[in-house]
């Protein structure tokens, strides 16, 4: 089954609002290029990985992963949401 698509004109309008998002929970967006088949998102660096693989990271450097600093984490990613 093929995945539902959205059209152009959507996405497009999707892109320009990526560009106004100025938060410190979101990656900045900068220019968004589209050549025949592609579109190209210049932003900022995502550094870091995902969660999962920060917290692996953390417990095999033997570091305590706490419920606070979980807690820290998943505020600022719904903080991210919320704007």
């Amino acid at each position: 089954k093929a995945p539902p698509t959205a059209p152009i004109e959507d996405i497009l309008f999707e892109f320009e609002v990526m560009k106004t998002l100025d938060s410190p929970h979101v990656a900045r967006t900068y220019e968004i290029f589209q050549d025949g088949s592609w579109f190209y998102i210049i932003s900022e660096p995502y550094t870091g990985g995902d969660l999962t693989k920060l917290v692996a990271s953390a417990s095999e450097a033997q570091v305590k992963v706490t419920e606070e600093w979980l807690s820290n984490i998943f505020s600022q990613v719904l903080k991210g949401l919320v704007f």
